[in-house]
């Protein structure tokens, strides 16, 4: 019992170092859900984690499952920059190809989405670190795969 518990901890502690193992080609929020309409939790990519909030507004957090953006947009709307630089990746279901509104964006203006995924930066570096990666991403590859789970 003693040896299964050290591993349950060790397991946890390294939840991060995985999820960044497994997000070298493609992004994967994970977030805990908090009141049944909002998300808390990480984006991984590459070798950059990133808190995001997704929720408590609108319909609430965006629904688990596997998306797809093809494009970075430029946005000068508040609601989607922060420390001056705004974009958005826009998803598409991956299943149905249907895109429906929601993004990956900085978390500008007030905490939280409508069911997009906000990003909330430390940094500026960080949030044109990002979208310089998923611009470059989309420039070698035609699509980025999301997971949300």
């Amino acid at each position: 019992m003693f040896n299964n518990l050290i591993k349950w901890i060790t397991k946890m502690l390294n939840l991060p170092t995985m999820y960044l193992q497994e997000a070298q080609d493609k992004i994967i929020i994970k977030f805990d859900l908090i009141d049944g309409k909002l998300g808390i939790g990480n984006l991984y990519f590459k070798d950059l984690m990133v808190k995001v909030m997704s929720g408590p507004y609108g319909d609430g957090y965006l629904a688990f499952g596997t998306y797809k953006g093809y494009r970075i947009k430029e946005e000068t709307r508040e609601a989607f920059a922060m420390f001056g630089v705004g974009w958005q990746l826009p998803l598409r279901n991956a299943e149905t190809g249907v895109e429906r509104g929601y993004a990956v964006h900085p978390d500008g203006n007030v905490p939280g989405s409508k069911g997009c995924v906000a990003c909330q930066f430390e940094t500026k570096e960080d949030n044109i670190k990002l979208k310089n990666m998923i611009k470059y991403w989309l420039e070698v590859h035609s699509s980025l795969e999301v997971l949300v789970c």
